[in-house]
């Protein structure tokens, strides 16, 4: 599991209870290592160890490269797996943010949040007829789901005014 963290969790290093906020006073620039994602640079902290309810995993708190470690500027994130490297460990988190994104114009625009099923072939036909809809409005406008929506649904509305017309 890969996870964002809020920046007032509690944590156990060396057995001393600290908020991460208030443990960034204790961080200096040797303290973290420099990994670039994409186009972006960050100064990464790496505390891997016990969490409350978890015997080992691992935190990371990070901030863009030139920031400073102001803790108003930092971001943490989870990971239950410690044989990831820091950057597969945001690297994976940056596919999740789209992933994360998507669901929720799904939710939004398309309605996934107005049905109620239970089967798993009725959870499969529907995520199936969903993400060909996705699929068939993403192409219309190049990529674009949002703008693929607003094309279909006013290509909706000028059919039905040539019906009535008709």
């Amino acid at each position: 599991m890969i996870s964002g963290l809020k920046t007032n969790r509690i944590f156990y290093p060396q057995g001393i209870r600290q908020s991460l906020k208030s443990f960034t006073s204790y961080i200096s620039k040797s303290d973290t290592d420099l990994v670039t994602i994409g186009a972006s640079a960050y100064r990464v902290y790496r505390y891997e160890g016990k969490l409350n309810l978890m015997e080992n995993a691992v935190l990371l708190l990070c901030w863009k490269e030139g920031d400073g470690f102001d803790p108003k500027q930092m971001r943490a994130f989870l990971s239950t797996d410690v044989s990831l490297c820091n950057e597969e460990i945001l690297r994976y988190y940056s596919k999740r943010w789209a992933i994360e994104t998507h669901f929720r114009t799904a939710k939004v625009h398309l309605a996934m949040n107005r049905y109620q099923i239970r089967s798993t072939q009725a959870i499969d036909r529907y995520l199936t007829l969903l993400m060909f809809a996705v699929l068939c409005c993403s192409h219309d406008s190049h990529g674009n789901l949002i703008e693929g929506l607003h094309h279909y649904r006013l290509q909706k509305k000028c059919d039905l005014i040539e019906y009535i017309y008709n």
